[in-house]
């Protein structure tokens, strides 16, 4: 509880400080180093989450993922030959939703049948190199999130009229349009034209589902399919679930399995089917990075604490030297309250003014710290905490002030006047 000083009490607790100068500097290091260590570990574990946040936050919220590719038989199993490309139908899909009522939807991407070596997309300007070349089932995007820099996305117009329109990513399209505007010019992938109707880009740039978008193209699935492929069978899918699936790695393992049987897969043959749990990695991260919080809150609340404990010590001995001093004041009539307030409001003053120094340090280094950090930086991303994160650390400031006053004042309040006034 915060009494209201008067002047005098003020007068009193401001000139002991001064008088005992070199006595509040060593009292108030304790403090001050407590809060700059809790500022500072904990701002660096909030860029920590800052980047954490912003790895995965071109994943959907809906769910949990997985994703399931196909790949080639590596053993004989019923009939089939190993080495066969495994092929994972439309129909597929349909039996493993209706299998799994766990499953909130089922994206997948379509790439060319064939697409062995390079693939380069040519314009009136310059050739590239694309990263890969796909069509997205219609709501692939909602579970992988891009950014739009410019135009539109592929759309169901796009898709019913089978239109020979494209989107490219960012850095293909500097390639291929150096000093031009890349929407609406045309650009030739394997003997088939295409007009560029938006320009895109990852939002996460260290973390992508297959490969990152800043080089890649992405046409309708009907064009894929026609001009490309000789059937519409996923090349990998995305697979959203419910994020109260209490085991996702034996959710996973059970796909996996309903699909090698599906295409007539041995049991053990793993690389012909291919599943990783998104979700398992997401959790890994965040149980990390909670870790790591509850770490750095131990750490700054036990190193605070010392500093309280060292505040309270060195009162406790200016008390015992002021002896005679709380005796003398008793006699002349001072009353307890006056010497409660004294010895708390100077106990007060010493702690919260360390503590919003070591704190202001704190603030001030990493500000630095930020500006320094490149724009690209994976490990840590403006590691500067909220504002009501510091509101609550100026109040356990304040709590602290008045709590490594608790024990001098009650230490003052038990001298004895007639025994004080008799000392030397």
């Amino acid at each position: 509880m915060l009494l209201i000083f008067d002047r005098n009490t003020w007068s009193e607790v401001l000139h002991t400080i001064k008088s005992n100068r070199k006595r509040t500097i060593t009292t108030a290091m304790g403090i001050f180093w407590g809060l700059f260590l809790l500022v500072v570990l904990l701002s660096l574990g909030q860029g920590f989450k800052n980047s954490q946040a912003n790895f995965f936050s071109s994943l959907s919220t809906n769910g949990d993922m997985a994703i399931i590719a196909p790949g080639v038989t590596t053993v004989p199993y019923k009939g089939y030959p190993k080495w066969r490309a495994v092929q994972i139908t439309m129909n597929d899909l349909t039996a493993v939703q209706n299998k799994f009522p766990e499953i909130i939807g089922i994206h997948y991407i379509k790439q060319p049948s064939s697409s062995g070596g390079k693939i380069k997309a040519e314009s009136n300007y310059a050739v590239g190199d694309i990263n890969s070349l796909y069509a997205t089932s219609q709501h692939y995007f909602e579970s992988y999130k891009i950014v739009l820099v410019k135009g539109r996305m592929i759309n169901a117009t796009d898709e019913g009229k089978q239109r020979h329109n494209c989107m490219i990513g960012v850095n293909l399209a500097k390639k291929l349009f150096p000093d031009t505007d890349p929407i609406g010019q045309l650009i030739r992938i394997k003997n088939a034209s295409f007009t560029v109707v938006g320009l895109i880009k990852a939002r996460s740039e260290q973390f992508s589902l297959f490969g990152n978008v800043v080089n890649d193209v992405i046409i309708p699935l009907s064009v894929m399919t026609s001009a490309y492929s000789s059937n519409n069978n996923p090349s990998a899918l995305v697979i959203e679930f419910r994020k109260d699936v209490p085991q996702p790695e034996v959710f996973l393992n059970n796909l996996v399995s309903f699909f090698k049987e599906r295409t007539y897969v041995h049991p053990d043959d793993d690389g012909a089917i291919f599943g990783i749990n998104i979700s398992t990695f997401v959790r890994i991260v965040s149980m990390l990075s909670n870790g790591l919080s509850w770490f750095i809150w131990i750490v700054g609340i036990g190193t605070l604490i010392s500093g309280i404990v060292g505040v309270s010590n060195i009162m406790l001995v200016s008390i015992a030297e002021r002896n005679r001093e709380i005796g003398v004041r008793r006699a002349l009539g001072a009353k307890r309250e006056n010497i409660l307030q004294q010895i708390m409001l100077e106990s007060f003053v010493i702690t919260f003014s360390a503590g919003i120094l070591g704190t202001s340090l704190g603030i001030g280094l990493m500000l630095l710290t930020d500006l320094a950090l490149p724009a690209n930086s994976q490990l840590m991303v403006h590691p500067l905490l909220p504002i009501p994160l510091l509101l609550g650390i100026i109040v356990i400031i304040a709590i602290a002030g008045i709590v490594s006053g608790l024990l001098p004042a009650n230490r003052a309040l038990r001298i004895d006047t007639i025994k004080a006034l008799q000392e030397e």
